[in-house]
């Protein structure tokens, strides 16, 4: 990433922190990093841990031949296009982290602005394990442009490209809310272990460990998933009676319904 790149950050909450503790990383001054809140809680926490300069209100002057990123909430996206529409964007990048702001939509909002990328990060961003998906507004996005954005994202994480913006809603459902779906079977495992009478801790410590070591025994490996289920699955073992309960409760039937529900969220989200 160039050291010379410069940002402006809408919102500073949760996702905004971590870009920011990312780019830092990565090597951007914070003297190249600006955010616009109106969060008193909110500046004091930026200027704290990363030296940042934090305003309530936008300088007009201050974005052209930036990097403009929107971490607010889709209820403010409005509010913060019609601000940046008003000042001059030259040779700026837009990128919106915001749930279901749409490319058409910010397009409309932004007419002036020239390059728009939608992305669809996670919360595992905050430790630098994210997945982000990205797609532009432009079909032919110059390679320099490609480039300087997708650094943005490989500071927290991996970067994915897509060119159908439908697959952004498919992410969302996916990468955007399986963490929420892991913490929940984790939750789950670790309550059946304290109620057949393992110490609380000792529980959450075991579930922590394998579900660490088998994310990272899958990235490592060249064998399928299915393939590393099966070297577990022993024939009339435990492994495989709880697989078997597991494939009776129609689990696979179950995990479709709830990412089909997040996905039709997802779509609309998108068409408010």
């Amino acid at each position: 990433m160039r050291n010379k790149e410069q940002f402006v950050f809408f919102g500073g909450g949760n996702m905004a922190q971590a870009l920011i503790a990312g780019l830092l990383g990565y090597g951007i001054s914070s003297s190249k990093i600006n955010v616009i809140d109106p969060s008193h809680s909110i500046k004091k926490k930026l200027k704290n841990l990363f030296k940042v300069t934090v305003t309530k209100d936008l300088d007009p002057r201050i974005l052209s031949n930036k990097i403009i990123i929107l971490a607010v909430k889709p209820n403010k996206i409005s509010e913060v296009c019609g601000k940046i529409q008003a000042s001059e964007l030259n040779n700026t990048i837009i990128i919106s982290v915001a749930a279901g702001a749409t490319l058409e939509g910010l397009s409309q909002s932004l007419p002036k602005a020239k390059v728009i990328v939608r992305a669809m990060p996670n919360t595992p961003c905050l430790v630098n394990k994210g997945a982000t998906v990205l797609i532009s507004n432009q079909k032919r996005l110059h390679n320099n442009i490609k480039e300087r954005v997708k650094n943005v994202f490989l500071s927290v994480g991996e970067v994915f490209w897509v060119t159908n913006e439908g697959q952004i809603d498919i992410a969302t459902a996916i990468s955007g809310s399986g963490p929420a779906y892991f913490y929940y079977f984790s939750e789950s495992l670790i309550l059946a272990a304290i109620k057949l009478g393992m110490p609380k801790k000792l529980a959450n410590e075991l579930v922590d460990q394998t579900f660490v070591g088998a994310a990272l025994l899958n990235k490592d490996s060249k064998d399928s998933l299915s393939k590393l289920r099966k070297k577990v699955t022993s024939k009339g073992g435990t492994t495989e009676a709880a697989i078997n309960s597991l494939s009776e409760g129609r689990l696979e039937e179950i995990v479709k319904r709830a990412v089909e529900c997040a996905h039709k969220k997802s779509l609309e989200l998108s068409e408010r």
